[in-house]
Parts: C-alpha cells; sequence; structure tokens
C-alpha cells in the first residue's frame, strides 16, 4: 500500500510540472487566438440548492455557498453564465429537476435508477461515502446491532433510500429496523441528539463537520463510497451544452493544483477528495509539446518553483492517504492483494477479524500454502475468472475456525493486469439466519400440513399462492386446481358471485374478510364453511399478500336449520291449535247451518291449504247434497248449491269414507281407477274425504282438493278428523234448531208428539255438551303435551351446549401450550394465528355458555345459591374486567357506589354475572364519551344502575329487549357481535333471585339499565 501511494505521489509531482508547462503554453495561444474568440450572450442558469452543509448550504447572512457554489461561480467566470439559485429540500429539488423547474443540480451520487430519470456529467467531482452515527454510550457497533432500531436518514438521497444504502444493508442481512426520514441532515442529528432515534445516517464530509458540535459519537458502520456528479434534466435543450461546458471547466480545474477546486476542498472539506487525480495526456498534447520545444529553455526559470509544488502535493497526498486509511479501518471486511499467482501482496483486516492463522501471515506466501488444497484451487480459479474477464467473481466457503465452522463469502476484483483484489467477509450469522428462517419455514409447513383447519395463502392481487391438504379436503378440489381464482369454481353457485365480489373488494381495500359460505362437491355433497382472510404486511407496513382459513361448521348449520325447523313446527302447531280453538269456539256458539258451513271452510283453510272444497251432507234417501263450495266455478247453466247432489255408491272411495267412518285421501286421482268425481265437476289431483260424526251417525262429509299430487299428509287428515268432530255437532244442532223452528209453526197440533222428541233432543245435546268437554280436556293435553316438548327441546340445548363446550376447552387448553413455546419456537405469524384460535375459542365457549344457561333457565334446570357476599367486592371485580375494554375505545369509566353497601344474600356468581353483562353492553354498543355505575340502598333493596352514553334503543324495540335470540342489530351487516341471549339471561336470574330488572333509553343519547336485589 505506502508502495502503491509513493508512486502516486511521484507522478503527481511530475504531472504538475508538466501541468505548469501547458498551462504557459495555452496562454500563449489563448493570447494568440483571442481575436478569434466571439463573446457569447450570457446564460441564465437555475441551479437546485439544498442544505448539506459543507458541501453546499445557506450562510447566515442569506447567500448561497459551500464547495459546490463556489466551484460553480468559477465555471460561471468563465462561461459567462448568471446563476438562479432555486432552494428547497433534496426531494424537491430532485422533483424540479424531473420536471425541468432547475437546469441542474449539484451533488448528486450516480446510480443505475437515477441515470435512468437524470442526465449526468462525465467528470466525477469528488467520491464520497456515508458514516452511521449514535448517541453518545450506544453500543451499536455493527450493522446487525441496528435490529429493532430506528434509524433516521435523508428522505431520498443514497445512503438511505439508495441501492446500497442502509435500508438495503440491513434487508441484505435480514436486519428489521424502523427507518424514519428527514428532510435534512441537520434534523437527523438533533433526533440523534434528543435521542427520538437510535442511529441516524449522514454523508462523511457533513459529518466531520458536524458532529463535534453534537452530543452523537461515530461507528465503525461506513457505506460504500459514491461518484458526486452533476445531474441535469433528461431530455432538456439546455443539458448536453451544460454537461459538455461543465466537463471541460472539471478538467481544466482538477489538472490545475492552485485552481479554486482544490482551494474550495481545503476550505470546506480540509483537504482533497478521492477524485481521481491521475490524468492521461492526450495525444494532441504531444504534438502542442513539440510545437512549444523553442520556449522551453525560457520555461527552465520556473523550474525554481517545482520544489514547493512538490511539497504541496506530498501533503495533500498524505492528508488523502490519512482518509483512506480512516474508510479501510472502518470497513469490517478483511481485503487482500493477490497477485495472479496466487501470492499474498497486502491486506487490510480490523481485530475482531481473524482466521486459524493471522492476516499478516499471509504476506509473501501463496494461497496454497494457507489454504486447503480443495478451497485453494477453487479461489484460484475465481481469482484467474476475474481477471480474465473484468468482472467481479463471487464464492462462498467454509473454515472450521477455534470456535466452530465459519462461512465466508469472498469477492474478487481485477486490479490491474496481474492483481486481483479479494474482498472475505464472515456470513456466518447471516447463513445462520437463512437456516433459522428455512426451519421456521418447514415448521410452518408442517404445521399446515397437520391442521385440522383450511389454511390457504394469496397474493397481493388476492390470487391464492398456497392451500392445505385440509383446505382441498373441504373444498372438494386438488391444491393446483384451487391456485389464482380456480377455487371460486368450488364454491356454491348460489354463493360464488357474493364471495368473489367481496374478496375481490377487500383485497383492494387491503382489509380483513370473513363470511360464511358453501363448497359443493362433485358428487353433489355440500360443505358449509366460515372463511376468514388477514393482509399479510412487510417490515414497512406494505400488504404482500393474505393468509386465511376455513373452518367447517356444516355441522352447525345443520344444528341450527334442524333448530329453525323444530322452532317452526313448534310456531305452526301452536297456531294450528289456537285455529281450532278458535273455530270450536265459533261453531259451538251458531245456530244457523249456513254460517257453520262457512266458519267450516274458514277455518279449515287455516290449517289444510286446499284448493277446492264442497260440504256434503245426507239425505233420507242416502244422496249427497252439497250444502257449501270454494274454489269451484259454477256455470250460469248448472243446478245451484242445495239441488248438486251425487250418489256415493258411483265412488268406491267416497263410499268407504261413509260406511266406515273414517278418513280418505287419493294421492293422485288421474292414477285411481273408475274415478268419479263428486257432483260431476273435475277438480284437483289431491283428494281428501272427512266424514261428520256427531252422535255415533254420520252425517256426511267434506271433500277437499288440491292441484298437486300427494298433497294431504297424515297431519293434514288428523287436523281435518279434529275440526270435523265439532263441526258435525253443529251442524247436528243446526238442523234440530232447523227443525224445530219448523215445528214451532205446528206446535199446537204436534205438540205432545214433540215434547217427548224434544226431551230427547235435549239428552243427546246434553250428551254432545258433555262430549264437547271432553273434546275440550282432550285439547288441553294437547297444549300441555306442547309446553312439555318445549321444555324437553331446551333440555336437548342444555345437553348439546354441554357436550360443545368440552371440545372447546381442550381447543383453549392446547392452543395455549402452543403459545407457552412448551413444544419448541413459534414464529410472530404463528404465534398471531394461535391466538386468533384461543380468542375465537374463548369466544365460542362464552356463546355456549350463554346457550347452556338459557336452555338450564327454560328447562327449569338452573339452581339459585342464596348465601350472604359482599356486593362491593363483586361490583369492583366486575368493572376491573371490564375497564381494559373501556380503555381501548378511549371512553371513560366511572362509578358511584353507597357507603352503605355491603353484605347481601343472594347468589354470589349470577350476580357477578349480571353486572358483567350490562357492563360490556353499555361499552360495546358506546363509541365515544362515558359508562357509569352507580349503587345506592332504595326502599331496603339493592339498587344497581349501568349507564352509558351509547347508540341507545328505539322505543319499537323495547319490546324484545329481554327476549332471547333477539338483537335489536340483526342482519349479515350488523355493526355488533351477539347472540342475543345476554339480557335475557339477565332479566330470568334476577327474577330468580326476587329481583326485578328494566331498562331506559333515548336513541342517539344513551341508555340505562336498572337491576334490583334484596338486601
Amino acid at each position: 500500500m505506502k508502495s502503491l501511494n509513493r508512486q502516486k505521489y511521484q507522478f503527481h509531482a511530475n504531472s504538475g510540472m508538466q501541468r505548469k508547462i501547458l498551462s504557459l503554453i495555452l496562454i500563449c495561444v489563448s493570447f494568440s487566438l483571442s481575436g478569434w474568440i466571439q463573446i457569447p450572450n450570457k446564460r441564465a442558469i437555475r441551479v437546485g440548492v439544498y442544505e448539506n452543509a459543507p458541501k453546499i448550504f445557506t450562510a447566515d447572512d442569506g447567500s448561497i455557498t459551500g464547495f459546490w457554489p463556489d466551484l460553480i461561480r468559477e465555471m460561471a467566470k468563465q462561461e459567462d453564465w448568471e446563476i438562479i439559485w432555486v432552494t428547497g429540500t433534496w426531494e424537491e429539488c430532485l422533483a424540479r429537476l424531473e420536471n425541468n423547474e432547475i437546469d441542474m443540480l449539484p451533488d448528486v451520487g450516480w446510480t443505475e435508477e437515477r441515470a435512468a430519470k437524470y442526465s449526468f456529467s462525465n467528470e466525477t467531482v469528488l467520491v464520497s461515502w456515508a458514516r452511521v452515527y449514535v448517541p453518545k454510550g450506544s453500543d451499536i457497533e455493527t450493522i446487525l446491532d441496528l435490529e429493532g432500531k430506528k434509524v433516521a436518514g435523508l428522505a431520498g438521497s443514497l445512503n438511505f433510500d439508495g441501492p446500497e444504502g442502509i435500508k438495503q444493508l440491513s434487508q441484505k442481512f435480514d436486519v428489521q429496523s424502523t427507518f424514519i426520514a428527514k428532510s435534512s441532515y441537520q434534523e437527523v442529528f438533533q433526533a440523534l441528539e434528543l435521542k427520538e432515534v437510535d442511529a441516524g445516517v449522514t454523508n462523511k464530509d457533513f459529518g466531520d463537520l458536524n458532529e463535534q458540535n453534537y452530543d452523537i459519537e461515530r461507528t465503525p458502520i461506513v457505506i460504500q463510497p459514491t461518484r458526486l456528479q452533476f445531474a441535469f434534466t433528461k431530455g432538456a435543450e439546455l443539458s448536453p451544452y451544460l454537461i459538455k461546458s461543465i466537463d471541460t471547466n472539471v478538467k481544466a480545474l482538477k489538472s490545475d493544483p492552485d485552481s479554486m477546486y482544490y482551494k474550495a476542498q481545503d476550505h470546506y472539506l480540509g483537504g482533497s477528495s478521492v477524485t481521481g487525480l491521475i490524468e492521461i495526456i492526450p495525444p494532441w498534447m504531444n504534438n502542442l509539446l513539440l510545437a512549444g520545444g523553442g520556449i522551453i529553455l525560457f520555461l527552465l526559470a520556473v523550474s525554481v518553483t517545482s520544489g514547493i509544488q512538490v511539497r504541496r502535493q506530498t501533503a495533500k497526498l498524505s492528508a488523502s492517504e490519512t482518509r483512506h486509511r480512516a474508510l479501510l479501518e472502518n470497513i469490517p471486511d478483511m481485503i487482500f492483494r493477490v497477485s495472479g499467482e496466487g501470492q499474498f501482496l497486502d491486506y487490510h483486516s480490523t481485530v475482531e477479524n481473524s482466521l486459524y492463522i493471522k492476516p499478516q501471515d499471509f504476506l509473501g506466501k501463496t494461497v496454497s500454502d494457507i489454504l486447503p488444497p480443495d478451497l485453494a484451487q477453487s479461489m484460484m480459479e475465481k481469482a484467474r475468472l476475474a481477471l480474465e474477464s473484468g468482472e467481479i467473481q463471487l464464492f462462498e466457503y467454509q473454515l472450521t475456525l477455534d470456535d466452530g465452522i465459519h462461512d465466508f463469502e469472498a469477492r474478487y476484483t481485477a486490479s490491474g493486469k496481474d492483481e486481483v483484489i479479494a474482498i472475505i467477509r464472515d456470513i456466518s450469522a447471516r447463513k445462520k439466519a437463512e437456516k433459522d428462517l428455512r426451519e421456521s419455514q418447514q415448521r410452518y409447513q408442517t404445521l399446515a400440513l397437520a391442521s385440522p383447519v383450511g389454511i390457504f395463502h394469496a397474493d397481493n392481487s388476492g390470487k391464492t399462492t398456497y392451500v392445505n391438504p385440509t383446505w382441498c379436503q373441504m373444498a372438494g378440489i386438488s391444491a393446483d386446481e384451487a391456485l389464482g381464482l380456480g377455487w371460486l369454481k368450488a364454491v356454491h353457485p348460489e354463493d360464488r358471485a357474493m364471495i368473489e365480489t367481496n374478496w375481490i373488494k377487500n383485497t383492494q381495500a387491503q382489509s380483513p374478510s370473513g363470511a360464511d359460505y358453501r363448497f359443493i362437491h362433485p358428487d353433489g355433497s355440500i360443505v358449509w364453511v366460515v372463511g376468514q382472510a388477514v393482509p399479510e404486511k412487510n417490515a414497512e407496513g406494505e400488504v404482500i399478500g393474505y393468509v386465511g382459513t376455513i373452518t367447517d361448521i356444516t355441522e352447525r348449520k345443520q344444528t341450527e336449520k334442524a333448530l329453525q325447523r323444530a322452532i317452526v313446527s313448534e310456531r305452526a302447531a301452536l297456531a294450528e291449535t289456537k285455529t281450532i280453538h278458535s273455530a270450536n269456539l265459533a261453531l259451538s256458539h251458531s245456530l244457523d247451518l249456513d254460517e257453520i258451513l262457512e266458519l267450516l271452510l274458514d277455518h279449515l283453510s287455516q290449517i289444510v291449504p286446499y284448493d277446492h272444497a264442497a260440504v256434503m251432507l245426507l239425505d233420507n234417501n242416502n244422496q249427497l247434497t252439497v250444502y257449501a263450495m270454494r274454489g269451484y266455478t259454477i256455470r250460469s247453466d248448472t243446478l245451484p248449491i242445495g239441488n248438486l247432489r251425487f250418489d256415493a255408491s258411483i265412488n268406491p272411495v267416497v263410499e268407504s269414507v261413509i260406511e266406515n267412518s273414517r278418513c280418505l285421501s287419493v294421492d293422485d286421482t288421474r292414477q285411481y281407477p273408475d274415478w268419479k268425481y263428486p257432483f260431476g265437476i273435475p277438480s284437483g289431483i289431491s283428494w281428501m274425504g272427512v266424514p261428520l260424526i256427531a252422535g255415533g251417525q254420520v252425517l256426511g262429509l267434506y271433500s277437499l282438493n288440491k292441484t298437486s299430487p300427494g298433497f294431504f299428509t297424515k297431519e293434514y287428515q288428523e287436523l281435518a278428523e279434529t275440526i270435523a268432530a265439532q263441526a258435525a255437532i253443529a251442524i247436528q244442532n243446526a238442523k234440530l234448531h232447523k227443525e224445530l223452528q219448523a215445528y214451532a209453526s205446528d206446535l199446537e197440533q204436534r205438540v205432545s208428539d214433540r215434547t217427548a222428541e224434544l226431551a230427547k233432543r235435549v239428552s243427546e245435546v246434553e250428551n254432545l255438551n258433555t262430549s264437547m268437554v271432553k273434546l275440550m280436556e282432550d285439547l288441553q293435553s294437547a297444549l300441555e303435551k306442547a309446553e312439555s316438548a318445549d321444555r324437553l327441546k331446551s333440555a336437548f340445548l342444555a345437553t348439546m351446549s354441554h357436550e360443545l363446550r368440552t371440545p372447546l376447552n381442550s381447543i383453549i387448553g392446547f392452543s395455549g401450550i402452543l403459545l407457552q413455546k412448551m413444544v419448541g419456537p413459534l414464529s410472530d405469524e404463528q404465534e398471531k394465528q394461535l391466538k386468533m384460535v384461543q380468542d375465537s375459542a374463548r369466544h365460542l365457549l362464552e356463546l355456549i355458555n350463554d346457550v347452556l344457561d338459557i336452555s338450564k333457565i327454560e328447562a327449569d334446570q338452573l339452581v339459585i345459591s342464596c348465601e350472604p357476599f359482599d356486593m362491593q367486592t363483586a361490583i369492583q371485580k366486575s368493572i376491573d374486567k371490564i375497564r381494559p375494554m373501556a380503555e381501548k375505545k378511549g371512553l371513560a369509566f366511572t362509578s358511584d357506589i353507597s357507603p352503605q353497601i355491603g353484605e347481601i344474600s343472594a347468589d354470589r356468581r349470577r350476580v357477578e354475572q349480571i353486572l358483567l353483562n350490562l357492563l360490556n353492553n353499555a361499552v360495546k354498543f358506546t363509541e365515544q364519551g362515558e359508562v357509569h355505575l352507580e349503587c345506592q340502598i332504595e326502599n331496603d333493596r339493592v339498587v344497581t344502575r349501568v349507564k352509558d352514553t351509547g347508540i341507545g334503543i328505539k322505543a319499537e324495540d323495547f319490546s324484545t329487549l329481554f327476549k332471547p335470540f333477539r338483537q335489536i342489530n340483526t342482519g349479515i351487516s350488523r355493526q355488533y357481535e351477539g347472540t342475543g341471549l345476554g339480557l335475557s339471561i339477565c332479566k330470568r336470574l334476577v327474577e330468580l333471585m326476587g329481583g326485578e330488572i328494566w331498562a331506559e333509553s333515548e336513541p342517539g343519547i344513551g341508555s340505562t339499565f336498572t337491576f334490583t336485589l334484596p338486601v
């Protein structure tokens, strides 16, 4: 290294004399040509300025100063430019340059990305690098120490956002840091001094000038050097002229040791930067030197000054060597100069770097002398390729050192025709991190394969990239078929449009999604699932994909449908019972035959929805006569009702109904042999005949038709027979009443005969009434059976809820074991997913407990204990559980508990359950404001009120407030979760403990729930 410096010094000393000679020749030539040069018009050049002392900044007097402004002013004199300074931040200057709002921007580092946006001068003006600074006393020494730290830098700068900036370096080393962009380097140092950040990146020139003014210190972390040039608007008309002019001026200034270029460096930067001082003399200059040979004797007079120039260059080279040595000392890698034959010529190594022998012991030896044969051969092959191709050669290998096996990365770069520079970096930490990542991914893959839940992953556009086997089993398609948007074809056609629309909407909004939907398998079987997906983000918070799960809820859906059918059946049975009861009352209160028949057909249609109906009564000739009809269209030429007759013997089914006194039905009259329509009017396909029997005598029948086949089931037959019994009694009473009215006109002649007949009829009426009473008793018994069925339903729910809790407790327990990392470490994403599983299981367990409570209450299985406990303690315990929820939503939580509140006798656990339910509802339905709890003694009762400033309750919703499975906010788009059981359970518990509960509310203002308990 020292020999290289000596050669460089000798060259500069000689080149300095040559530049003096050339300068004098150029002066002479310029005088002779001065008459030919025309003075151009003054050009206005817009130059971008941002604060980056000492290279470019605004002085206290408002003037623009620094190394670059001085250089620009010097060139402006030569080119006769008028400089217009345009100030702004670094990012503003770059934007203005791209939009042609300024003509050029100094102090810009060249990169391929920037070269695509801007034009650059060809001459490198300075070479700079960046350094990481930290607050004094910090233990940050390497890039790995930035893990989890806050790092500040200049927004848009190469050392911060560039391809080799601190962000990219951290990413290469898999170091997760938080990066904070600042608008100037002063802000970076201020943030460091105030300890708002843990580290900051600035260029070395700003740091050298300003680090002593702040309570900070530099670290060994150095960002690689960057060439600094002038940048211009790409494609602008002025840019080619400026590039040519600036390149010419910079070359001339760099070739003159006394120029403004070096004076500005000495003044602002404390010495010359790395600029590539070695210049190659163009060929045309040799001819010019020959032409000026005549004045060589004159130039010898100035040789005395060469000693002065040598000393000046020596001082500059010494300062440059010091700076380069400082730069090398801050590079953590090992650097070797190796000849083409494999001999180690020079080295650089920091103290902490070590091999199995000291680096200085490499000098003078060959690669084969130091390294194992296989490794030495591979390294020489890479060195040979670097020399032949001129490109960097990368090579990774392992060495066993005292503390174990280390991984190294070697970069070979040609340095001349027969020499390479080898940069050796210990990448053991990176390799270990990569191995740990692979193992973590393998564990995740194993978990996904073994998971009982369907797991899928999608990219940031919403297209599926992975599904686990459980997902395939639920969806009924293969993993390959599911990729992209192929999974949609497995979704049930009725759900597909909704799911596709919601999925696209949520992925475009980059928000979580969830829905219940169905998969349909190739065999036609249906699987209900609940799907959930959340965005996956990188360290910068950008969405890079989506992770989701599907859970099979087919059994739950089937249970819900069965329960719904049971509820519908129960309601239908209750409605039918009410209809029959209403029909019986109506029929028993009328003695008008026409009215009775109309009432019969009206009530019958409510429980047996027929299309056509006719009531036919037997006459003395055993012929059926139509007395009432519904649904038939009678033509004007057809006999009216009362004259329509039908001989039952022509239809065997009708005849069997009368002879056997039992209800019969025909599923399809078209398929029945010898079917004859009663009274000759075709109607319907399904037919049912129900006999009207009173006192053991068949009075007739009513005929029902339906246009669809197989309609009249056994249940319909039983319902029709139930109402027929009372109808027959009413018909008989009406006929008797009609007969009595007829007989009354001839009462005098037949009074004696009719008295006996009347007595007989009265007896029969009494018997009929007795039958009616028995029928009412039967109805009451049926009602009691219905209520018993309701209790059995509640008992069933209680049993099922208990059975469901057992697997849920297992899920919660096993997920807790995994989260405690008792079976191995978890990644952040795994831990997050397991917490979601545990939270969901706990939520479902709470819902089941609610169902269990309401079921026990309805089945009269809930036992309320009564024992003394401290009410104040119970209240405070409930408040402590709910307060974190209120604080999370930013709600104020206050309480006012009377000192008189003390010990009461009740079920402590149920009292706490009521308090938690009311407080939880208050927090859930309140978005801003406060929740307030107060407890007082009023009239020998403990009165507790829970007040909130939430959404309130409409007046029309109070009627369903305390009913089970009712919620004010319902529907698939409802905002608030819950089953609607909480308030119903509270009401039943309060009443079981001898208290009362009620609510007061005003929409938009808030609600107050109050309950009382005996002292």
